[in-house]
């Protein structure tokens, strides 16, 4: 649900991206990739492509290319709606959302998870988070 919304967003939306940007975004996308079916499978990713998803390697990293765009213009439309609605992080918001992504980054301390990360980084996503639950929560449903 969330995904189609945002997918219809995004298709009235206008953008401004380098190729640049998308590359980021695609690596990222490839290394996800690459780490998760080197943990599942124990297997090189293009070995898993072939032989698991039946795919030319080519229409795979076409395929992530589409997922790496999509996943940049969600990243800059939730970063417009928070600059729109004049969205911040409150200390208690941000305390909040380290609690919730420093075991996913397997931190226990917040120096350490600050330093690595960084608190910018840390409050861009924060906003973001808090961007797509205002787009979700505000959604006017189509009838």
């Amino acid at each position: 649900k969330e995904y189609q919304l945002m997918e219809k967003l995004i298709a009235g939306s206008e953008f401004d991206i380098k190729d640049a940007e998308v590359d980021i975004y695609y690596q990222q996308v490839i290394d996800q990739q690459e780490e998760l079916v080197k943990q599942y499978y124990g297997i090189d990713l293009e070995t898993y492509v072939l032989a698991y998803l039946g795919m030319m390697m080519e229409d795979f990293e076409a395929d992530c290319k589409e997922t790496a765009l999509f996943r940049l213009q969600s990243t800059l439309l939730k970063r417009e709606v928070a600059k729109a609605e004049g969205m911040e992080i409150s200390e208690e918001e941000y305390k909040a959302g380290v609690e919730n992504y420093m075991p996913m980054y397997g931190y226990t301390e917040l120096s350490e998870f600050e330093k690595a990360i960084g608190k910018e980084n840390l409050v861009d996503q924060f906003l973001i988070d808090k961007a797509e639950s205002f787009i979700a929560e505000n959604a006017v449903p189509e009838e």
